[in-house]
Order: structure tokens, then C-alpha cells, then sequence
């Protein structure tokens, strides 16, 4: 259920019409001449019509708002809005979203022209920071019909988002990477399932599965084939990442959560004293994502 408050300002042609109207009406007092009667009402007829229509105008609006499905900090994002009205044609509105995320407050303004019963459209937002977004308050405002006055409608939501951490690209050497196989050091570790046996090597199979021994014995390629057809799995231990910085320990591992589950691997995540098992597929992908972003442990020391 949407609650809603409205408002009324006035605007400079707004001003400009209010005083040419008490002007008229002093003068018709002053001299008693009908014809100046007759042109105050005019004036005041079609203030309250203004004012009749532009209430009309937002009246029976809903407004409903889409987010992305994966939203990430410091990246253009694609939202959807959609604006229903029961009373047929709606004109000229401007549309102010809030967007809160604790202590902070980001603001869009979107414009629509006009519509019939229904309109779709879409508007870009940056979010600045990862983790939870609330989307609490949608301000319409619309000067129809003649920008005498700016009717404003104020519509109290409770809408919530994750928005996912930055994903930055983060390198290790081929040292590091030997030692952290090795389980000597770091957050990275490039275990493996089971290996079960070797097969028939298949185009666009990853390099680290070709079995390169069998090229020297056979004089073909052949393929590593693990427990139920798995590959090589990933675990990843924030806390020991070789990187300085909470933010940039975090978008490296969403990096390296993306690359992965994009290659099909089993990926993992330590983060402090709650540990998520590797595993794949989306769903599993936003859930490593959905817990960095709330993530709010203290800095490790590297």
C-alpha cells in the first residue's frame, strides 16, 4: 500500500498571476466597475480550475519501481519504473527517488512528459557504495496545466536492494599462486577435487584441465576428469588476501567470484569466522555477493 501526502507551491508566473488578480479586485472595489468584476472572476474561475486539475493530475498515481537484478557499487545500473493511473492522461510530472543507505542519501530525478492508463520507462543509477539500499520516499510534483502552481505528492515505500560490491581485478604471481597451492600462505587457495581418471580432450576445455603428460605418451590431447565431472575448485580467505584495505580485499574477491562461477568453477569464501563451501551456479554466486556486501568486519593486517 502506498501512503502519500501532498503539498502545494507556488511559482514565479504563479506570483505574477496571484498579484495581477488582487490588483483587479482592488480596482474593481475602488471604482465599482462591473467589467473589472467580471475579469476578477474570470481569474479566480480559472485559478480554481488550475488548481482542480492539477490535484486530478495526481490523483489515482501509483508509482512502482524495479531494481536490477545485480546491481554493483560504482557501476552503471538499469532501473525500471512504472506509472499507473485509473484517471486516463497524466501530464508533465517530475519524479525524485531517494535512495538511503545508513547514513547516506543518494536523489535521481526522472521526467515524464506524459502517458495514458500506463508507462514503462527506465532510468541509469550509480550507487556510490555496496550493501543494503532502501528506496523510503518517491516525490511527484507536476506544474500542470499552466505552471501557476506545483502541486507535489509525496509516496512513503519500504523497497530494499543489495547493491554488490565494485568487482576490481586482482592479479597474483605464479609464486604466489604455487605457494598458496601448496597451502604455504594466502587467502587463495587453487585446490582440486578428486581426480578420477583422463579422457578424450573436447574443444574450448579449459587449459588447466588438458593432461599434458598423455600429448608425450599418445601424441594426443587428452582431458583431466575429476569426481562428477567437476574441475578444479577455488577458496578464497578474505582476510589473508595479499591486498591492504578492507574495500579493495572485497572487490577483489567479488573479481574473483565472478571470474569463476563465469568459467563454471567451484568457488568458496572465508569470511572471519563464517565459511560458505565451494559450490556453483548463480544462485550460489549471489550469495557469496549478498554476504560481501554486508560484510563488515575490521581490516586484516597483511
Amino acid at each position: 500500500m502506498q501512503l502519500f501526502q501532498s503539498s502545494l507551491k507556488i511559482t514565479k508566473a504563479g506570483f505574477i498571476y496571484t498579484g495581477l488578480t488582487i490588483f483587479l479586485g482592488v480596482s474593481a472595489v475602488n471604482t465599482g466597475n462591473n467589467f473589472l468584476y467580471f475579469l476578477l472572476s474570470l481569474l479566480l474561475s480559472f485559478m480554481w480550475l488550475s488548481g482542480l486539475f492539477a490535484r486530478l493530475n495526481l490523483a489515482s498515481l501509483k508509482i512502482e519501481i524495479y531494481p536490477p537484478s545485480e546491481a554493483y557499487a560504482g557501476r552503471r545500473s538499469i532501473f525500471k519504473i512504472k506509472c499507473r493511473k485509473s484517471l486516463g492522461w497524466g501530464f508533465l510530472y517530475r519524479i525524485k527517488i531517494s535512495f538511503e543507505r545508513k547514513e547516506d542519501l543518494e536523489e535521481i530525478f526522472i521526467k515524464i512528459p506524459y502517458f495514458y492508463r500506463e508507462i514503462e520507462a527506465s532510468f541509469a543509477f550509480t550507487p556510490r557504495k555496496r550493501g543494503l539500499y532502501v528506496i523510503k520516499e518517491i516525490e511527484l510534483s507536476s506544474p500542470f496545466p499552466m505552471a501557476l502552481f506545483e502541486r507535489k505528492k509525496t509516496i512513503q515505500v519500504e523497497q530494499r536492494f543489495i547493491v554488490f560490491p565494485e568487482p576490481k581485478s586482482c592479479y597474483f604471481s605464479e609464486r604466489e599462486k604455487r605457494e598458496r597451492k601448496e597451502g604455504q600462505s594466502g587467502g587463495l587457495v587453487l585446490g582440486s577435487e578428486e581426480f578420477y581418471s583422463i579422457s578424450d580432450y573436447l574443444a574450448g576445455i579449459p587449459k588447466k584441465l588438458i593432461y599434458w603428460k598423455a600429448w608425450a605418451k599418445w601424441e594426443e590431447l587428452k582431458r583431466k576428469v575429476y569426481l562428477e565431472g567437476q574441475s578444479p575448485l577455488l577458496l578464497i580467505d578474505l582476510d589473508k588476501l595479499p591486498i591492504v584495505g578492507l574495500e579493495d580485499k572485497i572487490s577483489c574477491a567479488t573479481f574473483l567470484i565472478l571470474k569463476a562461477i563465469l568459467k563454471g568453477e567451484a568457488v568458496g569464501l572465508k569470511l572471519g569466522n563464517v565459511s560458505y563451501s565451494p559450490q556453483r551456479g548463480e544462485a550460489h554466486k549471489l550469495k557469496l555477493l549478498t554476504a560481501l556486501s554486508l560484510y563488515e568486519g575490521k581490516e586484516a593486517i597483511t
